[in-house]
């Protein structure tokens, strides 16, 4: 592929995701394991038929293997197997994610940064201030240890990013930190 080509693919996946959490909703529901691979189902709600066709080919690539994917109502569904999470961005839909790993010892700090987009001059298209536009729940594979997102049960962090944080520069952090370390009575 040329680096024009790359350069449009990566425009066209960004102008993509951030449409999609503009005009409709984002829910992930990720297992992660211990070896850093991950399996994935996601949900990208209003969305025509070009757009779900769209995202598919985004999908692909050598760490992204689209295992299952269905559109219905407005809806696509995907189901995708990543071998490793650091690659996750080789997938032309996820390239402005970021993702950040760190490890202290028996404990791993993970974090998911989800790219903010301008705000709109005319925003009466947009859902309300309180509307959820990515709902991430992620399964760690050991005790989750502190998160700024609501923690579930021992391995399961919730994040739900409204519209309002979506508005603005840079990133809006998913952080968990998780291990082995600060178990109770240990």
């Amino acid at each position: 592929m040329s680096a024009l080509a790359a350069r449009v693919l990566t425009r066209v996946s960004a102008a993509l995701l951030l449409a999609a959490l503009v005009a409709g909703c984002i829910e992930v529901d990720a297992q992660l394991a211990g070896d850093g691979s991950a399996k994935m189902k996601m949900i990208v709600s209003n969305l025509d038929e070009a757009g779900d066709a769209s995202i598919r080919k985004q999908l692909l690539s050598p760490a992204v293997k689209v295992v299952g994917a269905s559109y219905a109502d407005g809806r696509g569904t995907y189901q995708l197997e990543i071998s490793d999470i650091d690659k996750l961005r080789t997938a032309a839909f996820f390239r402005q994610i970021r993702i950040e790993q760190e490890e202290s010892g028996s404990t791993r700090q993970l974090t998911i940064l989800i790219p903010r987009r301008p705000p709109v001059k005319d925003e009466t298209n947009l859902p309300g201030k309180d509307y959820v536009v990515v709902d991430l729940r992620l399964k760690l594979p050991e005790r989750v240890v502190a998160s700024n997102g609501k923690k579930e049960d021992d391995q399961h962090v919730r994040w739900q990013v409204l519209r309002d944080d979506m508005l603005g520069k840079g990133y809006a952090p998913a952080e968990v930190s998780y291990g082995t370390a600060a178990k109770p009575g240990g």
